[in-house]
């Protein structure tokens, strides 16, 4: 009998999950009149509402961190680090932690927020992490960080880039299932907009992607509660009005008779929310086999 020569997923699918990360990144900006996932929060305004909802979760927040070990001494890359939710807690602990935000919003509001935090090291790199040079963030780093940050095109390229990074571990958060917002979005979008809402890609996509660069991550998921927490039920019509892009008297109606229906009164205030699926991807690029995984994408590099 002829012998058989086993092919890898990746070389009998090549970049497929890769392609299709990019097609529905390119849906959902065109979904949401090309407005791009790092520009979700790019006022000042927006990220500070953005900021006051993350207060109220220190729960979620927490939960993300006990499954990410930092000791004192860590140096840390958080990519899209936002306004500061793990950077800030992360240094607190003793780690240096080095920032890649592009929204212009949160980078003021995480400037505003170190202010409150003189003695941490932090250092915030303003831009996109496909355009940061490594003289910029200045690798290796103990970890490399993604926390629901990964609304890149090129989701290969940007995963290789951390891997070069980093001399040790990297972590990608993100989610699997329906998101909070999506709870929302599916209902409202199509009654305001006359569309279907289109979502990010799920985990599912991303352990693809990550398989056809032969990573095999470690994989730990959990079901947790994310609920927003709003002083009065306008804030949260409000906010729910911005985020679906509802402008007019219409479409304003619409989201007041949603939220009046779903909001929940607590703690002084009212919330909307429910338990979702929070996954983390991660790895030991040191037992992975750094050289291998670079080598095996040199094309990509």
């Amino acid at each position: 009998m002829p012998e058989i020569t086993k092919r890898t997923y990746s070389e009998v699918n090549s970049d497929s999950a890769r392609i299709e990360w990019a097609r529905v990144i390119k849906d959902y900006t065109q979904n949401r009149e090309n407005i791009e996932f790092s520009d979700t929060w790019s006022t000042v305004e927006r990220a500070r509402e953005y900021w006051s909802t993350a207060k109220t979760l220190t729960d979620f927040y927490c939960n993300i961190l006990a499954d990410i070990p930092v000791f004192p001494g860590s140096r840390v890359l958080d990519i899209g680090g936002g306004p500061g939710n793990l950077a800030i807690p992360i240094a607190c602990l003793g780690g240096e932690v080095v920032v890649v935000e592009p929204s212009k919003g949160m980078v003021n509001v995480l400037c505003e927020n170190l202010k409150e935090h003189i003695d941490t090291r932090i250092t915030v790199i303003p831009k996109r992490w496909e355009d940061v040079s490594d003289e910029e963030i200045s690798p290796p780093f103990d970890i490399v960080l993604a926390s629901y940050s990964l609304g890149m095109l090129d989701i290969k390229e940007a995963v290789l880039k951390m891997c070069r990074a980093s001399r040790s571990r990297v972590y990608l958060v993100w989610s699997s299932g329906i998101t909070a917002w999506e709870s929302i979005a599916y209902y409202l979008w199509p009654r305001i907009h006359n569309t279907q809402y289109l979502s990010l890609p799920k985990s599912n996509l991303l352990y693809d992607v990550l398989y056809e660069m032969n990573i095999y991550p470690n994989v730990i998921s959990r079901k947790v509660l994310f609920e927003e927490w709003f002083a009065t039920i306008g804030q949260a019509e409000d906010s729910i009005c911005k985020r679906s892009m509802a402008t007019a008297s219409e479409q304003k109606s619409i989201v007041r008779d949603y939220v009046n229906h779903e909001i929940r009164p607590k703690c002084d205030g009212w919330v909307l929310g429910r338990y979702v699926t929070r996954t983390i991807f991660w790895w030991d690029i040191t037992k992975q086999g750094k050289n291998e995984i670079l080598q095996g994408n040199k094309g990509e590099q």
